[in-house]
């Protein structure tokens, strides 16, 4: 992955978690860690995550930078359940991951 896909993903995962301020407009704030990395706001994240995915892929077809994206989002969501004993994201993801197969080449 050169650097400027890498920048992009990045921006990706800031943005869906903070979102964006421009030109003044309103911003999500960062919750505290307890509240941002609870069950419910991790999967209504892995839910975002996953439907923009489902969405490029829809709109582009599986290009690498897709692929790499679901790399992404998978290596992601393991590590913050790994770290999280209150959630139960495993089934979702794996889930979502094979809803998006539908999609596949």
């Amino acid at each position: 992955m050169d650097w400027a896909e890498k920048a992009s993903m990045e921006l990706t995962l800031h943005s869906m978690v903070y979102g964006s301020n421009i030109n003044g407009s309103g911003t999500k704030y960062a919750l505290p860690p307890q509240e941002q990395w609870n069950k419910t706001n991790i999967d209504a994240l892995s839910e975002y995550a996953n439907s923009n995915l489902k969405f490029r892929v829809n709109l582009e077809g599986w290009t690498n930078y897709n692929k790499q994206l679901r790399e992404v989002y998978d290596s992601f969501f393991t590590s913050i359940l790994e770290h999280n004993t209150n959630a139960s994201l495993v089934q979702n993801t794996t889930a979502s991951s094979s809803d998006l197969s539908l999609f596949e080449e």
